[in-house]
């Protein structure tokens, strides 16, 4: 593809190269070609928040301000997730008597993809948003392959792929989330972008992820039947609004050390072998009587206290439901529900990741939330098709 760059010194030019050159950077450190060192965050911190900040300050400055631009009501929702989880933190941490700053950093991890797609799609083209997320997924397959070299082996390993003992040698943890998120922007623009729909599918499997391989082949069916720009009903947005609020109220007493106890006698159902052992962090907390002091506090606690359990609580809307209480989980599943617009494919888009944070987590994995709802502000608003574009595209590669 041939890059036609005008304006390098405007905010604009500024905004976009910031989002590559930090995914790049992203890239090289899940590589660890890079250290993951303070140095290096605050470089990332500082290449983002510049250009961001600035452009958020121009948009403020302008006639129309913040609230009448595409996606302010979905960015409006994400604030109210935030600001729930603040005080519900801060009321936790006041009753606890301590505070963590891990609650800060969560918050904003929460809220960076909403920012980012408020900014994306109403400073940005359709083509310097297409090439973001190219560069996006050129970088996640050349880290994949790089980080799992050392797995592939022979060809013959495929045949090693187990969906039942939920096994592949080629499984990969790291990028899972990200190329989940541009698999679900691929697969909607599949018509238009064929090879990179395909290659984020095959990506999408060989990380081989249970969830997110449920993901990418829904949303490949509601795309292959040309279904993804359909309305769904209100009534099923509704039921599925207080269908997930009362599972994840009972997968979470399901999960107690007494009931998976009973079931196992009684039932001979092993659910410590169904969660993948990820049950034990939740009995880890319970059984040491941790008192949460708000969002983040138990992977504080879990990472300090040298569980073998590892540093990730992994289930996160349990997690959630435990270190901040039942309105945490209405307000996050309501908000995120009323983003999709009742379009068809945002709709199983967020129901999918909804699945995904009960059985395990990517909640904090912002650039993969940021492809995500990327793809729903796309979606419901389109992009600004402005002439005199920063970034120029040869339409003909």
């Amino acid at each position: 593809m041939r890059i036609i760059v005008h304006k390098a010194n405007s905010l604009k030019f500024l905004l976009w190269f910031s989002f590559v050159v930090s995914i790049i950077v992203e890239t090289f450190v899940t590589m660890k070609a890079i250290p993951d060192n303070q140095m290096v965050k605050a470089i990332q911190y500082i290449l983002l928040l510049i250009p961001v900040g600035l452009s958020l300050l121009k948009m403020i400055a302008g006639r129309r301000g913040l609230s009448k631009k595409p996606f302010w009501k979905e960015l409006k929702s994400g604030f109210i997730i935030v600001l729930a989880f603040l005080v519900l933190s801060i009321h936790r941490s006041y009753i606890a008597g301590k505070f963590s700053f891990e609650s800060i950093m969560q918050l904003c991890q929460i809220i960076v993809p909403f920012l980012f797609a408020y900014i994306m799609v109403n400073e940005l083209s359709e083509l310097e948003i297409t090439y973001f997320m190219k560069t996006a997924l050129w970088m996640t397959i050349i880290g994949y392959i790089v980080v799992t070299a050392v797995d592939f082996g022979p060809v013959s390993n495929i045949f090693r792929i187990s969906i039942v003992r939920s096994y592949s040698p080629f499984e990969n943890s790291v990028f899972a989330e990200i190329a989940s998120g541009l698999g679900a922007y691929f697969i909607y623009y599949r018509r238009k972008l064929p090879r990179y729909a395909t290659a984020a599918v095959i990506l999408n499997f060989l990380i081989f992820k249970r969830v997110l391989m449920l993901m990418t082949i829904v949303l490949l069916v509601i795309s292959l039947r040309n279904k993804q720009d359909e309305k769904v009903s209100k009534k099923l947005v509704w039921i599925a609004c207080v269908g997930w609020i009362v599972l994840i109220f009972s997968i979470y007493s399901l999960w107690q050390p007494e009931t998976v106890r009973f079931i196992k006698e009684h039932f001979d159902f092993d659910i410590t072998s169904f969660t993948m052992a990820r049950v034990y962090r939740l009995w880890y907390v319970l059984e040491n009587h941790f008192v949460s002091y708000g969002l983040g506090s138990t992977t504080q606690y879990i990472a300090t206290h040298g569980s073998y359990l590892g540093a990730e609580f992994e289930m996160d809307f349990i997690r959630i439901l435990f270190e901040l209480g039942p309105i945490a989980i209405v307000v996050f599943v309501y908000e995120y529900l009323s983003t999709t617009n009742r379009n068809r494919y945002a709709f199983w888009l967020v129901n999918l990741c909804f699945l995904n944070l009960l059985m395990a987590n990517g909640l904090l994995k912002y650039w993969g939330y940021t492809a995500r709802i990327i793809t729903i502000a796309l979606i419901n608003y389109g992009v600004n098709q402005r002439e005199g574009s920063d970034v120029v595209f040869d339409r003909s590669s």
